[in-house]
């Protein structure tokens, strides 16, 4: 909402200036934000964020009132980002650090189905206040919604803490640097993180401009009536919402071995392929929750065993390089249908998506312990042990690194 009522005000130079200082504010904070949150009592950070967020969210009525300067705008949000890039690392988390192990799983699906739906009443809600009243008055009732969660905060678990990591004695610029980055290391040194790491990008390159590109794309390559663009945007939620909930639990079997998964992806790739191809309302429609069910599928293979997997100590900022590479890939899926789009044709799409399936076949046939750790029997503490026990070396890089910097 707040682009549309800068775009009022300031124009698309207002704009464009807004969403670079926040995007370059979300790149710098996320490994910032994870060095510094993980010695911290998780549930205090927790809270604390959301406060920032919702007060944030007021502090723009003033603004708005005050002012007729941009530069408010985005500094203000820049800070509303720094909190926010807080609190993601550890909503990726927490699922797996409150419920037993043999319930993760589900408790991931949950907040999967629960995050879906946020992204859907979100920006009803906000456009709902727009249609019906003025810019300031919009923001009110963001703001308004945004106080009256307050009282949710003190009925949040509470989440372990690494008690005995300080941080009180200025670190070193390098050790700083390790720290910031210790999650990217984590990643490119442990091969199953590295698979997962490689197939979550290469799903985040297919799937992410399928809302805000390819669908308005088909539609004109199709000439069919702009308001159709709705309804083929729901379809796609709703495939990616019946995906998280009732084909992942038919499908799970599947995805834990290689030639499953690989299934999965070449139906993914099919789906996305076929949707180019066809002009009915109802065909497209139909490929394009087929992708939102099988791109569910595939973004929930293993997303408990990873996180049980990883130790605790490095979860924040394992989490935080997670977000930071999803970014990343979202901004070179966009770049990518764009390039595709540029061809005058939709032939592009099926270069793209058949080459994003290889990727993904290529990496899976070549891959070995990412299979290991999903075939890992729930019994034990083979899971939990599954990283340290095999790279304790790395493990204990990561800790010599937080004693660097301990009080």
């Amino acid at each position: 909402m707040v682009p549309i009522v800068l775009l009022g005000r300031f124009g698309t130079a207002g704009v464009v200036a807004y969403e670079i200082a926040l995007a370059t504010s979300a790149f710098i904070a996320l490994p910032v934000a994870a060095s510094w949150t993980e010695g911290l009592s998780r549930s205090k950070v927790l809270r604390w964020a959301c406060v920032i967020i919702v007060l944030c969210g007021v502090s723009r009525l003033v603004i708005a009132s005050a002012t007729h300067s941009v530069t408010f705008w985005i500094v203000n949000d820049m800070v509303a980002v720094a909190a926010f890039a807080v609190l993601q690392p550890l909503l990726s988390i927490y699922p797996a650090e409150l419920v037993e192990k043999a319930r993760v799983l589900s408790a991931f699906r949950l907040k999967r189905v629960t995050v879906n739906l946020g992204r859907i009443i979100g920006p009803l809600f906000a456009g709902a206040a727009l249609l019906l009243s003025t810019h300031q008055y919009a923001l009110w009732c963001v703001a308004l919604f945004g106080g009256a969660l307050l009282p949710l905060l003190s009925r949040l678990p509470v989440l372990p803490s690494m008690s005995g990591i300080g941080t009180s004695a200025p670190a070193p610029a390098r050790t700083w640097f390790r720290r910031a980055f210790a999650g990217f290391t984590l990643k490119i040194r442990l091969p199953a993180e590295r698979f997962f790491t490689l197939c979550d990008m290469l799903l985040v390159i297919a799937t992410a401009g399928i809302v805000p590109m390819l669908i308005p794309q088909l539609v004109q390559h199709a000439t069919l009536p702009d308001a159709q663009v709705g309804w083929l945007i729901a379809a796609f939620v709703v495939g990616s919402i019946a995906g998280v909930v009732v084909f992942h639990p038919i499908l799970f079997g599947a995805l834990q071995h290689r030639l499953g998964y690989i299934a999965i992806w070449a139906a993914l790739g099919a789906s996305l392929a076929v949707a180019t191809a066809v002009d009915s309302v109802a065909a497209l429609g139909g490929c394009l929750m087929s992708a939102g069910v099988f791109g569910a599928c595939l973004s929930m293979n293993g997303i408990d065993r990873r996180v049980i997997a990883m130790p605790s100590s490095v979860r924040v900022r394992v989490a935080s390089a997670t977000l930071l590479a999803g970014q990343m890939a979202s901004m070179l899926s966009f770049t990518l249908y764009g390039a595709a789009n540029a061809l005058g044709n939709m032939s592009g799409g099926w270069w793209l998506y058949g080459g994003l399936v290889c990727i993904a076949g290529l990496a899976s046939c070549l891959a070995r312990e990412p299979w290991i750790l999903l075939g890992e029997n729930d019994v034990g503490d083979g899971v939990e042990r599954f990283y340290t026990n095999r790279y304790p070396e790395v493990f204990g890089e990561a800790e010599s690194v937080r004693r660097d910097v301990a009080a």
